[in-house]
């Protein structure tokens, strides 16, 4: 009994020093407060970008350009770029930047001009997360040609070698248009460059030559003609080297072919050369007076020209007692090409005459009744490729004398080009 009061009475104190120290730390100021439970670290967002589904990773683009738009979901900040600074030229990013979300880039392309394809990778990046786009735009087509670097190829009479480039993406052959003995062609080991060699050998004939050679391809949808021309060898021809006049013969014409320089003089005192008229074909026009003398005469007229020297004789009958009417006209027969002209006629006559041509395209200043001794006539273009003749009629007023002048002209000259057209060869040429 005794013990259990002793322990109940320690108990009590041990309760009082509680209160007290309760009490102790009330007053002090200082709560006891619980303890906090301890704070969670937030959650990582992971950083990616998602191509909206379908997108076409390797999208291709004509040659015309035009745009095409990327749509994907960024879980934050993005860009967008591309792998080429140089493609800046033909290629835009817009945008090119964004935050989190859904978006859209716009790539516009420019016309590719040139003849090759080109391609360009488009960066979309969030984060260290990358989506490649390669973008290939195609090139320009490149029509189909064939041309040649000349349609004409000039070659002097001494000959030569001359070459035409073919510019051509095409395959192409070509061939003569005819048998040519004059000139061939030299193996080239250049083909890849597409240079076709000719050899030309010499022309010592008074003509001008021309051969044409046909280039097409496999299809024949295209087609050019290459003509070859050599000038003739240098020469001078006259219609005749001797000239036989009536005592009343007052003129006469002499008809001169020539592609070189020359010069005129005459060692008779009684005759005179008055003009030369022509373009390639020229008409030396000499005129003198009647012979009153029962004396024939004469005369030698010179042409001088680089390939050497022309004699013409001209003689030139006495008068005789009684004088007929009479006409003579010189030359009788004049032929020209295709191309316009002019001529002179010589008329040694004792009466008055009239001139008519039957063919428009041959005219003269001269009308009604003249007695000129020259004739000056105006010769026009032959429009056409086939030759043409007129006759020029000379007749006294009585219609008692008649005399005729043969014309003969050339026609155009045409050739083949490109495409089967054809078109009239009027390039510079060297004249004979």
């Amino acid at each position: 009994m005794k013990h259990i009061r002793h322990w109940i009475q320690r108990c009590k104190l041990h309760g009082i020093l509680m209160l007290l120290l309760l009490a102790a730390c009330s007053e002090s100021g200082e709560d006891l407060e619980e303890p906090l439970p301890p704070e969670s670290e937030p959650e990582l967002v992971r950083q990616e970008i998602t191509l909206k589904s379908g997108t076409d990773r390797q999208p291709v683009v004509g040659q015309s350009g035009g745009s095409l738009s990327i749509e994907f979901t960024a879980t934050a900040a993005w860009t967008a770029t591309v792998s080429d600074s140089q493609a800046d030229s033909w290629i835009d990013v817009s945008p090119v930047a964004g935050e989190a979300g859904e978006a859209v880039v716009t790539v516009t392309i420019a016309p590719n001009e040139g003849t090759d394809e080109r391609s360009v990778s488009v960066f979309i990046d969030c984060g260290e997360d990358r989506e490649v786009i390669v973008v290939t735009q195609k090139q320009k087509k490149e029509e189909s040609a064939l041309s040649l670097s000349a349609k004409v190829l000039y070659v002097g009479s001494e000959g030569g070698t001359v070459d035409v480039q073919v510019q051509s993406n095409v395959a192409y052959t070509f061939y003569a248009e005819a048998e040519y003995d004059w000139i061939s062609e030299l193996p080239s080991k250049t083909l890849p460059t597409h240079t076709i060699y000719f050899k030309v050998q010499p022309n010592d004939t008074y003509d001008v030559r021309e051969a044409r050679f046909i280039f097409t391809d496999e299809t024949g949808t295209f087609t050019e003609t290459l003509l070859v021309r050599q000038s003739a060898a240098k020469g001078l021809t006259v219609n005749t080297y001797f000239v036989s006049l009536a005592a009343e013969d007052k003129g006469f014409s002499l008809v001169v072919q020539t592609n070189v320089e020359y010069t005129v003089s005459i060692d008779g005192d009684w005759l005179k050369l008055v003009e030369s008229r022509g373009l390639t074909t020229e008409t030396l026009a000499f005129v003198c007076e009647q012979n009153v003398s029962p004396d024939f005469r004469e005369a030698t007229i010179q042409i001088d020209s680089e390939i050497g020297i022309h004699m013409i004789q001209v003689v030139q009958g006495g008068k005789t007692e009684e004088v007929s009417d009479f006409m003579n006209v010189s030359p009788a027969v004049l032929s020209f090409g295709w191309k316009s002209d002019i001529f002179t006629v010589t008329v040694s006559t004792n009466v008055m005459y009239s001139v008519i041509s039957n063919a428009a395209w041959i005219s003269s200043t001269v009308t009604g009744l003249t007695d000129n001794i020259f004739i000056t006539f105006t010769l026009a273009e032959n429009e056409g490729t086939s030759s043409r003749e007129a006759i020029l009629t000379f007749a006294s007023e009585d219609g008692s004398i008649v005399r005729t002048v043969t014309v003969t002209q050339g026609g155009k000259r045409q050739f083949a080009t490109a495409g089967g057209q054809i078109e009239d060869f009027t390039e510079n040429e060297e004249e004979w």
